[in-house]
């Protein structure tokens, strides 16, 4: 049986790492740039506190379809 050559092949997603805030996560992965703008958006209640410092860091890293699958299943709650 061979592998799908679409689940091989490095697709970029968007790594959201969130510094200096209480948040129960602080890197999550993203598969879009509109996937980005809804967690910044939600991101945004926790971070529009004056008394907060927080950075949010953004990197496109290159994945394979299997690995983000992987990591959804190790790294998101159901």
């Amino acid at each position: 049986m061979t592998k799908d050559s679409s689940e091989e092949t490095l697709y970029t997603y968007y790594q959201l790492e969130v510094q200096g805030t209480s948040l129960d996560w602080d890197i999550t992965i993203c598969e879009s740039l509109d996937h980005v703008r809804d967690t910044l958006q939600y991101l945004d209640t926790f971070l529009d506190d004056p008394e907060i410092e927080a950075k949010v860091i953004i990197t496109g890293i290159g994945l394979t379809r299997s690995a983000y699958k992987k990591w959804k299943e190790e790294n998101i709650e159901n």
